[in-house]
């Protein structure tokens, strides 16, 4: 028993988590700028699964222009497993409060990753309350 709610409040945790940003993705929809951003570089990240399988990552680093003008540099927050092209342009929105919050210009980023992360957490939740019900016995 005392997993099954270890393991419901850590669905229950991820579903608010992926709701948060939901939510904070459909304001910057609602209300953001919509540009286009020229990446100046990429920053590399290796990381190793517990298999011994290295990872690499390629976060693009940006550069694109307010419509007031100022210049905002920064580093995307979704890498890929290969290089970006220096002078490419990508398409980002960002918060004309605060140009410094952006994120890529793609329906799967802004909407399909969140919707993820909810329906894993909302999947745990399922999966716990059949286990308490005794529906599933898959727990020891």
């Amino acid at each position: 028993m005392k997993t099954e709610i270890v393991i419901l409040i850590i669905s229950s945790v991820i579903v608010i988590i992926g709701f948060g940003i939901f939510i904070k993705n459909q304001m910057l929809l609602r209300k953001g700028v919509r540009v286009l951003a020229t990446v100046t570089g990429n920053r590399f990240d290796r990381s190793e699964v517990t298999n011994g399988r290295t990872i690499n990552t390629y976060y693009p680093l940006i550069e694109f222009t307010t419509e007031e003008g100022g210049a905002i540099k920064g580093e995307l927050g979704v890498g890929s497993s290969f290089e970006q092209m220096v002078g490419k342009t990508i398409p980002i929105i960002y918060d004309p409060e605060n140009p410094e919050f952006f994120r890529s210009n793609s329906s799967g980023v802004l909407i399909l990753v969140p919707l993820i992360v909810m329906s894993l957490g909302v999947l745990g939740d399922v999966w716990v309350i059949l286990e308490m019900k005794g529906i599933l016995n898959i727990l020891i």
